[in-house]
């Protein structure tokens, strides 16, 4: 499900099983090279599954472990999200270097 929303050049790179906070569903949280993904167990039995949330990293202005097993995402609009997971510190290490690794290069001010 997570490969089947991924543009040209993306690709997964890590998993974490963890709860969205929002819809109440169990899942996966999905790291690609480009953006976070939650992609939720709807049936186990027919592996069935749902695209909750899909964020660019680019669009995620701040990350942090607000208890020992809950994510908070806040994106530029200011829309947070909530996602639980064992792994929180894990994660949110691995999305803070994607988001450094997906960030342009500061432009180079030459002054005379």
């Amino acid at each position: 499900m997570a490969k089947a929303n991924l543009e040209g050049g993306d690709e997964v790179q890590d998993s974490w099983k963890g709860k969205y906070e929002y819809e109440n569903s169990d899942g996966y949280i999905v790291l690609s090279k480009k953006k976070l993904l939650f992609v939720a167990d709807s049936d186990i039995l027919h592996k069935n599954t749902r695209l909750l949330l899909q964020i660019p990293y680019k669009k995620i202005a701040k990350i942090e472990c607000k208890d020992h097993n809950k994510l908070e995402f806040t994106d530029v609009y200011g829309i947070k999200q909530y996602i639980k997971t064992e792994y929180s510190s894990e994660v949110e290490n691995h999305i803070k270097q994607a988001i450094e690794q997906t960030r342009p290069e500061p432009m180079l001010t030459i002054t005379t």
